[in-house]
């Protein structure tokens, strides 16, 4: 086995590990308490609406991979197919350690015969706008938050305009970029094989930011991506609120974005765990007069519903697509078979 592979395998468990530290440290008795005092038709219209804006989020960003996907290859896909595309790309990540979504190329490969090349660059754009709108967030929020004097938020703040900066450097200078990394690339002792590799895939990576210098485009794709990214810190907010948290909107997307962050450097799978913890002890920062236990289950909650459930739905579509595959190459297999019998008859 790669050891690349034992590695996300292990930090995998070890997000296992955390989550389930995180569930055990929950007080069941508060929370029962706290949700008995809730009237049903509240938690019935809290799902609801939780469900509607995870629907929302996936809707947006099926629409963006969509035109992201036709930008770079020229090919039209269903907005259905992409819909589903995001959702099995999300389970594959999870579950598939190693995979890094490469569902989503995989099976555009083999329904639309889109190169991997041109896929993965549509995918290295994607998350590139994803950290980009999410970063932005994050900024604008720190403005808002309430002075508590935190290191950790003046480290955020000073990671975001990092990350603001390099990501606007990739979008606005990707032939300077694809210089340098041609460059660093032929100094380093790798065969040239493995190095053609690397410069042939980073070239279509950065050159895919030229849809960017489309104003049109670069609104677009910008606009899909805003649309899609508010609607998972409004989910976040309304748990929230219809919990009986109320915080500010600035306190929710810092909170929310940072745990994704978080995650996201942890290299968890998913941030299984890491995001769980992280949201809750930030949260619980700005909202000390709340029980500990309630801001877990909060978290806890919109996780379930904003991922959890995904991986499940993702996981679904996946055993159903392999399975596809399996009795098309049965039929095939069949069809020459018979396609042989009746020429041996024949003769």
């Amino acid at each position: 086995m790669e050891t690349s592979k034992i590695i996300q395998r292990g930090l995998l468990l070890l997000g296992i590990a955390v989550l389930i530290f995180f569930i055990a440290t929950l007080d069941t008795k508060g929370i029962q308490d706290s949700l008995m005092a809730i009237p049903i038709s509240q938690l019935a219209l809290l799902v609801i609406v939780a469900l509607s804006m995870t629907f929302l989020n996936i809707f947006f960003k099926a629409w963006r991979w969509k035109v992201l996907v036709h930008s770079i290859s020229q090919a039209s896909i269903p907005l259905g197919f992409s819909f589903t595309s995001i959702i099995a790309g999300v389970a594959a990540g999870s579950i598939l350690p190693g995979r890094v979504e490469l569902a989503k190329p995989l099976v555009l490969k083999n329904a639309y015969q889109v190169p991997l090349s041109q896929s993965l660059s549509a995918l290295v754009l994607e998350r590139v706008l994803d950290l980009l709108t999410l970063v932005l967030f994050l900024a604008l929020s720190l403005f808002f938050l309430p002075p508590l004097g935190l290191v950790s938020i003046n480290i955020i703040f000073i990671l975001a305009v990092v990350l603001l900066g390099g990501i606007m450097m990739v979008a606005l200078f990707p032939t300077l970029l694809l210089f340098l990394t041609r460059k660093i690339v032929s100094i380093l002792p790798l065969s040239e094989q493995l190095k053609l590799k690397g410069i042939t895939f980073t070239e279509q990576a950065l050159l895919s930011f030229g849809i960017l210098k489309s104003k049109k485009s670069m609104i677009y794709l910008g606009l899909l991506s805003i649309i899609g990214n508010v609607f998972e810190v409004a989910r976040f907010y309304a748990v929230l609120y219809y919990l009986g948290i109320h915080p500010s909107v600035a306190v929710v997307a810092f909170t929310f974005i940072s745990s994704l962050l978080i995650g996201v450097i942890s290299t968890i799978p998913g941030g299984v765990g890491v995001t769980e913890l992280s949201g809750a002890s930030l949260l619980s920062q700005f909202e000390s007069s709340v029980p500990a236990s309630l801001v877990k289950s909060a978290v806890l909650l919109d996780r379930i519903i904003s991922y959890y459930l995904i991986i499940v739905s993702g996981s679904l579509i996946l055993i159903f697509i392999r399975q596809y595959k399996s009795i098309l190459k049965r039929k095939e297999k069949e069809e020459i078979k018979l396609e042989n019998n009746g020429k041996v008859n024949y003769l």
